[in-house]
């Protein structure tokens, strides 16, 4: 810093002060330090700035993998927040592990971060003691519905998925079945779940146990269901299939058309996420799209004193 206050003729609490947000310094001698910065190559040392103004410019995000395109676009979302904003997001991956989630939390906590974010509710009672004890703001975020332990950040599952089971019934279908994420750890695809059998309880219609499963949530899951579709006789099939990730029923959709299966005639297929593969089917499939950006940018740009939960209340789960 001393090297780059020479540099621009200015002193080095001059510099200091430039380089935070919203400081007053002058534009043309802030334009001068800029030029020294750059030509220097100086980097500010945010874990000295930690220890002096306590923050570290760094937010910790734990979510159960990447591999899954709705996370990444949330993540995209957080990234258009805190990027311009002067802070770093450091990303661990739980693998939908409430122990393991436990263990990265400790972790990262020991890194000072300003924030933690995590997905969901499902956590240990000893991450949920370690984040009070951190004294720092937290966000869930894909769901709403459970207290929080600080902030919630999504939308209910739960009735995403009762909204899309009523529509299904609503085309005509009496006999509906379903497949759902891995259930272990995971409140959100518990939520999807319990949506489905509320509406078809709503409707009065009973639910086909037979054709109501939980699958990890990969092309291959919607194959082998496929293939079990198939070779059922045609009186035993549901006449509708609603898969909670678009994943799955993309690959139940491809199946069933190797299969020489016409979807939606032989059996109606809707999914959940409204990804880029939705679209490019032929047909589309009918899904449910999910804020999955939005947010990312909300999360980001929530601050503590807020309201405990940013996102749509259920009316019925």
């Amino acid at each position: 810093m001393r090297d780059v206050a020479r540099l621009a003729g200015v002193a080095p609490m001059t510099v200091s002060r430039a380089l935070r947000e919203g400081s007053s310094v002058h534009a043309d001698t802030r334009e001068a330090i800029r030029r020294a910065v750059k030509e220097l190559g100086y980097v500010t040392n945010f874990a000295a700035s930690a220890l002096s103004a306590r923050g570290s410019k760094q937010i910790a995000l734990v979510v159960p993998n990447v591999s899954n395109s709705v996370f990444a676009e949330t993540i995209e979302g957080l990234s258009d927040v805190l990027t311009p904003a002067g802070y770093s997001l450091s990303i661990a991956y739980s693998g939908y592990d409430r122990q393991t989630e436990e263990r990265l939390v400790r972790g990262l906590l020991g890194y000072k971060p300003d924030a933690m974010i995590l997905t969901g509710f499902t956590h240990t009672p000893a991450t949920r003691a370690l984040l009070r004890r951190a004294n720092i703001p937290v966000v869930e975020f894909w769901n709403i519905g459970p207290k929080p332990i600080d902030l919630a950040v999504g939308f209910s599952n739960c009735q995403a998925a009762l909204a899309m089971t009523r529509y299904l019934i609503e085309r005509g279908a009496r006999q509906v079945g379903y497949i759902g994420g891995t259930q272990i750890d995971n409140d959100r695809t518990q939520a999807r779940e319990e949506g489905f059998r509320q509406a078809l309880a709503s409707a009065g219609l009973p639910a086909q146990e037979a054709w109501i499963s939980s699958a990890p949530i990969a092309f291959s899951s919607g194959i082998d269901l496929a293939q079990r579709f198939a070779a059922a006789l045609p009186a035993a099939r549901p006449q509708a299939l609603f898969a909670a990730s678009d994943i799955i029923a993309a690959g139940f959709v491809f199946e069933c058309q190797r299969q020489g299966l016409k979807v939606p005639s032989d059996v109606a297929v809707a999914g959940f996420g409204d990804t880029a593969l939705a679209g490019a089917m032929n047909p589309q499939l009918t899904t449910i799209r999910m804020p999955q950006r939005h947010i990312g940018r909300v999360a980001g740009r929530t601050r503590p004193g807020e309201a405990s939960q940013r996102g749509h209340r259920p009316t019925h789960c």
